[in-house]
């Protein structure tokens, strides 16, 4: 008991933070606050990660609770544990609740024998909450019947769609949908008559002399750029296309250690989509490399997306995307 007392209050302390409770007849036996862990857009399929701070030195604390506006998806909850850092800094988990329970927007853990903890909660965002703002109300009980609760900023949830470690290949599975968010092959594009949703197709090629490379064109895109790529029967989108080579979503990145510029974090927002107005772009850009990405815009200027590069190989490539509906 006092081992475990010590080591969580040393964790509680040593979050730096002002302590904050709901009126000042509790401040001497309940506390709390919170931090939020996650940064960038909130997107559907992603988590927002909160790490709940809480104490009751003299009564110990008996339950933690957080209701959310809009229920979350599977995976939403608190964890049991409480970290420390090790000195290889290795987040290191203490159990310090059971019952880590969540039904509909509700969600509480009930505490083993604990006078200090903090719990993450995720919460995973559901469609249901795409375009709108979710409200959390977190509150913790000690055990001598006492409640604290700690009011959360609204959450807005973007409209954005996102999908990562799309991987496609020159020749085969290289025609791309904006709206769908995926890469298909010419028979699939056929089969399930996709030629008006194509907005992209990936082409490699070797050509003496030109900077071609990896490259994105538009069904439509001239003739001459299009080096042997198969254009769909029907399929005649000209997309605007517009390479970037210092813009960088550290939301799209599949593994921060090989891929450039991965430790900065700057996120492509909605404001983004709805403020980005194309330059002189093509239809069509040429010799794509790891790291770069390019700002597309349909046909129809239904759909705009920010695909950035993860990583080549001859004839193939893994991108990631963030997709806007306009």
């Amino acid at each position: 008991m006092k081992r475990r007392y010590f080591i969580l209050m040393a964790l509680f302390m040593a979050s730096g933070l002002i302590l904050s409770s709901c009126s000042e007849e509790d401040e001497t036996t309940l506390f709390n606050d919170l931090i939020k862990k996650t940064v960038g857009p909130n997107i559907v399929g992603n988590e927002i990660q909160f790490a709940y701070i809480m104490a009751a030195p003299y009564s110990g604390l008996d339950a933690a609770y957080v209701e959310a506006s809009i229920p979350g998806a599977n995976g939403t909850g608190f964890e049991p544990y409480s970290y420390y850092t090790n000195s290889s800094g290795q987040d290191i988990g203490v159990t310090v609740a059971i019952d880590c329970t969540t039904t509909g927007g509700k969600s509480q853990a009930i505490f083993i024998d604990t006078l200090a903890a903090t719990l993450r909660y995720h919460y995973i965002i559901p469609e249901e909450a795409k375009g709108k703002s979710v409200s959390f109300t977190f509150s913790c009980k000690g055990k001598d019947g006492k409640f604290v609760t700690y009011q959360v900023e609204d959450q807005k949830v973007s409209k954005i769609q996102m999908r990562k470690g799309i991987v496609i290949s020159s020749g085969n599975r290289c025609y791309l949908s904006l709206k769908n968010m995926a890469a298909y092959t010419l028979q699939e594009v056929q089969e399930q008559g996709l030629t008006d949703k194509i907005d992209l197709i990936y082409n490699y090629k070797v050509v003496t002399g030109v900077s071609y490379g990896h490259s994105f064109l538009s069904p439509g895109s001239p003739s001459e750029f299009m080096e042997g790529a198969v254009v769909p029967a029907g399929a005649n989108n000209i997309s605007k296309v517009e390479k970037q080579v210092y813009t960088f979503d550290r939301q799209l990145v599949i593994d921060p250690s090989k891929e450039p510029s991965s430790g900065g974090y700057s996120f492509v927002d909605d404001i983004d989509f709805d403020t980005y107005k194309p330059g002189a772009a093509l239809s069509y850009v040429l010799n794509m490399a790891r790291g770069e990405s390019v700002w597309v815009i349909s046909a129809d200027g239904k759909q705009k997306a920010f695909v950035q590069v993860n990583s080549v190989a001859a004839g193939t490539m893994t991108v990631s995307l963030k997709s806007y509906e306009m």
